[in-house]
């Protein structure tokens, strides 16, 4: 174990084991490594380790000691006495802005609050004396519809529990959502801590929780069958590393996520890090109908309208099988979707770029892209459009833009924003863009989900994998794109390279492959390409370095640029169905944007063919009529 002391808010260990020289018991060298024990974030002041709980978890498996100078348990992590609202009581939340619509909705003084509680009654179920021990409020908020206007939508208001110092539940923030449209949801304050919600539902000494993945599904559990349920703080996948911690606690936790591909996913997620052991989901994929013989709900919450008793989903919880191991029947549901719904199979489709669509089938998690061409063809104008297009199309993404400064790379970013707001796509035009319209558009744009990593040059793979893991987990990342790899290792491409460098090179994309596949996000990584004739087209081993991008890739692309500065994007590989193919491309100079040309090729195929055919037609009625005239 490590010997260790704590102050209010971090453990100071007395040796980093990250520390590559010796401590030989110097007191300058001793006490540096400091592990906050809110987040589990570590930081060393002498060697200047640092990263996530997790990556500390990775390197130790056993947990933290204490020194015979001061006994301090890992519990510490949770606090060893908290002090509920009993059931009979309303719960007291000391921040006011909270407590306002709280008392909104239990008092229904106003229009908006009587319409979310009506909603939560008689649409979801939910029963006025659960809301009140939930905290559960109702306000008023603005969101932008498809129109770009700002509309007034009730919503509720779910708190986000945790605790203080002191051991007192305390409201660290909360999500409206509103009751209309299931989209139009938002989390306030931002950049504030994550916490439960119903954290503050479950009493001390409780060693069994149920975890859902929605809020009114941990209220359904509660009241029907009574038990301590919290939901995740923001879906399936939402489990920062900061309440890791919190949940590794209990002896036992029942995961009770949507009965759906992203809910069985989830539960692995979870399982994943807080341990398989002590978990149990309701839901397996080959499992249809409970024992009583009824079929399944999709989630608590309807499974409580369909008037079921929770308490036969919670018995027939089992413990998770292995993740990397599935029988054929495991996989019956998966077969018989893939062969019935190949279309929902295909992934998110890429609109900016019909042709390419056409040809991937669309965008899907966990796969990897790798993408090249030569020097100014226009790889990052080419990713800045595909991933902001993906990002518009509900596709959460982290840009890591190793080099160009992030700056400069999203005004190029916002530009084509703008672009596609005005439909350049169809109209060309060279009008400049008036202060009004590039402050209302980029109000527009940074509502998108789009993070960029503030990484540049050479960076530590391990550093942005770090990055990627976070975001996976509190922003729900679907789509990681590295622009580009070279620049990130610190590698010239054109100056030749020797062998150590290859290696590199592919210990990064199997890391890249690896996180890709167990998290289940797409990774597009741009690359450059071996200094080759520019006369000629890039070939699938043109790629810098070994085979092992171009073999570990789901995806290969090449953006071809010809002589005479005519652009197209080859489809090289594609392991999901194997179409290969070219996008010939345009380029609009008003917004800095590639424009798919794959329509107006093939309405000139098509004019090419008829006039062949007409040709061939008039060959043999000019045939006939000399045979006729001979005869």
């Amino acid at each position: 174990g490590l010997l260790y002391h704590s102050n209010s808010s971090h453990f100071i260990v007395k040796e980093c084991p990250f520390c590559p020289s010796p401590h030989n018991d110097k007191l300058d060298n001793l006490n540096k490594l400091y592990v906050e024990k809110e987040s589990g974030l570590f930081c060393c002041f002498r060697c200047d380790a640092k990263g996530s709980w997790q990556k500390f978890e990775r390197h130790f498996q056993s947990d933290l000691t204490s020194s015979d100078e001061k006994k301090i348990e890992t519990k510490s992590f949770r606090p060893k006495e908290k002090r509920f609202p009993r059931k009979d009581r309303e719960p007291l939340f000391p921040e006011a802005v909270v407590r306002r619509y709280y008392k909104a909705l239990r008092d229904k003084e106003h229009s908006c609050a009587r319409t979310v509680h009506k909603y939560l009654v008689e649409t979801r179920g939910i029963k006025s004396e659960v809301l009140r021990t939930y905290g559960v409020g109702a306000g008023e908020f603005d969101f932008i519809n498809e129109q770009k206007l700002w509309i007034k939508h009730p919503c509720v208001v779910f708190p986000w529990v945790g605790h203080t110092e002191k051991n007192e539940a305390k409201i660290l923030r909360f999500k409206c959502r509103s009751v209309s449209e299931k989209q139009c949801q938002r989390i306030l304050p931002k950049g504030g801590r994550h916490g439960f919600f119903g954290w503050n539902t479950i009493p001390p000494g409780t060693t069994t929780v149920v975890v859902t993945e929605g809020e009114y599904d941990a209220m359904s559990v509660y009241q029907d069958t009574g038990l301590p349920a919290i939901s995740l703080p923001n879906g399936c996948r939402s489990l920062p590393n900061s309440l890791v911690p919190t949940l590794k606690l209990f002896d036992k936790v029942v995961l009770w996520m949507d009965n759906d591909r992203p809910g069985i996913e989830g539960v692995q997620m979870v399982a994943r890090k807080i341990g398989r052991k002590r978990c149990l989901s309701v839901y397996t994929e080959k499992q249809t109908k409970l024992p009583c013989g009824k079929e399944l709900a999709k989630d608590a919450n309807e499974a409580l309208l369909k008037g079921h008793n929770l308490q036969d989903y919670i018995q027939q919880a089992s413990p998770l099988s292995h993740e990397n191991a599935m029988s054929l029947q495991d996989m019956k549901s998966d077969i018989l979707d893939f062969v019935e719904n190949s279309d929902s199979a295909a992934g998110t489709e890429i609109k900016a770029f019909p042709g390419l669509n056409n040809l991937l089938k669309g965008h899907r998690p966990g796969e990897l892209t790798v993408i090249t061409g030569p020097t100014g063809s226009g790889k990052t104008t080419f990713l800045s459009q595909y991933s902001l297009d993906l990002s518009m199309n509900g596709v959460n993404t982290l840009f890591g833009s190793f080099e160009v400064p992030q700056n400069q790379f999203v005004s190029k970013m916002i530009r084509q924003f703008i672009g596609r707001e005005r439909g350049y796509a169809d109209e060309p035009s060279g009008a400049s863009i008036e202060k009004p319209d590039l402050i209302q558009a980029t109000n527009s744009f940074t509502l998108l989900n789009m993070n960029i990593m503030k990484l540049f040059g050479a960076t530590p793979v391990d550093d942005v994998l770090e990055v990627m893991e976070d975001l996976v987990n509190t922003r729900n990342i679907k789509h990681v794109v590295i622009d580009n790899l070279q620049f990130m290792l610190g590698v010239n491409s054109q100056g030749g390279a020797d062998f150590s460098i290859f290696q590199m090179q592919d210990a990064v994309l199997d890391k890249f492959r690896q996180f890709a596949t167990k998290e289940k996000v797409h990774i597009t990584i741009c690359m450059h390409p071996r200094k080759t004739d520019s006369n000629l087209p890039l070939a699938i081993g043109d790629f810098f370095g070994s085979a092992k991008a171009t073999q570990e890739a789901d995806n290969v692309l090449i953006l071809q640029t010809l002589m005479d500065n005519t652009k197209y994007l080859e489809v090289k590989k594609n392991r999901f169905d194997g179409t290969l193919g070219e996008v010939p491309l345009g380029f609009m100079k008003e917004c800095n944007s590639f424009l798919d040309l794959s329509a107006v090729a093939d309405q000139k195929r098509m004019d090419r063919q008829r006039s062949t055919e007409r040709d061939h037609e008039e060959q043999i009625e000019e045939r006939t009529s000399h045979l006729q005239i001979k005869l």
